[in-house]
């Protein structure tokens, strides 16, 4: 295991993440053998979906991604600071007043309204790369399909852009989302036809994404763009609409150390309020785990576990920086030893899923709840 930050390793940290790079690398390969020639545009958002921005970009750059795409200046900022100088596409998310702050970062930028359009025109002396983002029916953020000819048009025109790409998102979950996006590409195919007829020629469209690429969702752009699909699937469609089955985790497992251990007797308070009133004697261990490091409580009804040597034990508590767990049956327990909040075991395994269905939460949800800083280790390369 090597130590994302030099000089660090898992010994001096008492909670941490690993990464497995080379899932990343089997999951990117799995995409390029479903949309064949097409560019990937691979989704980096939110710290890269909670993994870390660097590791995962310098990943995917190995791999030659045409453009990694986020929403987040704090991200781009890391990937050039690390000095990476792969192309990047700025999804929608730029207030005009903000378009200088882009311009020394090298950038693709997503226009999805004439204010930003106009503000990118004004700031360059030279051609901007630009990206158009359509609305072809989520309602969120872009150019309403039925308006776009015309606004992409208008933006053509503009001087000092380059326009390089049109897109759009179409999220699903199920079946009869599948035909809802089926029929939207259709729409996205036919505008992008009507551009070609006025002359506009983009070397760029991209309107299938994760979930359509799991669900074999045709059409004739020249890129598609993913996210879910890299860091694992994270249950994106149902089993009847797509098959994840061949996608492996990049988030391979966060761990932390037992930091004290106590003696509770049956029939006393613990807990917040004194609610939790052991039956029986237990031992208990703390580990420096909590609500801030994006560890929910569990939901009613259900029973959070952690593993250590190679044992499920019972999460009793759940604090702000804590977490208290019955360790009554691992004998001999001992302060800091290592502690599995999620990964697997020589005989089992805590995965994102389970820990989902613990808070009631999906697993999305779940995993960007553990973007919290905390030393990163990489299986090696």
């Amino acid at each position: 295991m090597e130590a994302l930050q030099p000089g660090v390793s898992t010994r001096q940290s008492v909670k941490w993440k690993e990464l497995d790079l080379d899932a990343l690398r089997h999951n990117y390969g799995m995409v390029q053998s479903q949309v064949g020639g097409k560019h990937i545009i691979a989704s980096v958002k939110a710290n890269a979906y909670g993994h870390g921005i660097v590791p995962v970009v310098r990943a995917l750059d190995a791999m030659g991604v045409y453009r990694v795409a986020t929403a987040s200046l704090a991200d781009v900022r890391a990937i050039r600071a690390a000095g990476l100088r792969t192309q990047i596409l700025m999804f929608a998310c730029t207030p005009p007043e903000y378009v200088a702050d882009l311009l020394p970062l090298d950038v693709a930028v997503t226009v999805h309204n004439s204010a930003v359009a106009l503000a990118l025109s004004r700031s360059v002396k030279s051609g901007i790369c630009v990206y158009v983002k359509i609305d072809s029916g989520l309602g969120r953020l872009g150019v309403p399909i039925a308006e776009a000819a015309e606004f992409v048009s208008s933006v053509a025109a503009l001087p000092n852009i380059r326009l390089e790409g049109l897109y759009t998102h179409l999220p699903f979950s199920h079946a009869v989302g599948r035909e809802w996006a089926r029929e939207r590409t259709a729409d996205f195919r036919r505008l992008h036809a009507e551009l070609t007829r006025r002359g506009i020629h983009l070397p760029i469209t991209q309107a299938v994404a994760s979930a359509g690429i799991a669900a074999n969702v045709a059409d004739t752009c020249t890129a598609v763009c993913c996210g879910h699909l890299l860091y694992g699937g994270l249950s994106l469609v149902r089993p009847d609409v797509g098959d994840l089955s061949g996608y492996r985790p990049v988030l391979k497992a966060i761990k932390c150390r037992l930091i004290d251990l106590g003696h509770r007797p049956a029939g006393k308070p613990i807990g917040m309020n004194g609610t939790l009133i052991p039956a029986s004697d237990l031992t208990v261990g703390v580990v420096p785990f909590g609500l801030a490091d994006g560890y929910h409580r569990p939901i009613s009804g259900r029973t959070a576990a952690m593993m250590i040597r190679q044992h499920r034990v019972r999460v009793l508590a759940v604090s702000l920086e804590y977490t208290l767990l019955d360790l009554s049956e691992v004998h001999d327990a001992a302060l800091g030893e290592e502690v599995v909040v999620l990964g697997r075991s020589e005989v089992d395994e805590i995965a994102l899923q389970e820990i989902a269905d613990w808070q009631g939460m999906p697993v999305l949800d779940t995993l960007i709840s553990f973007d919290k800083p905390m030393p990163t280790f990489l299986d090696p390369a």
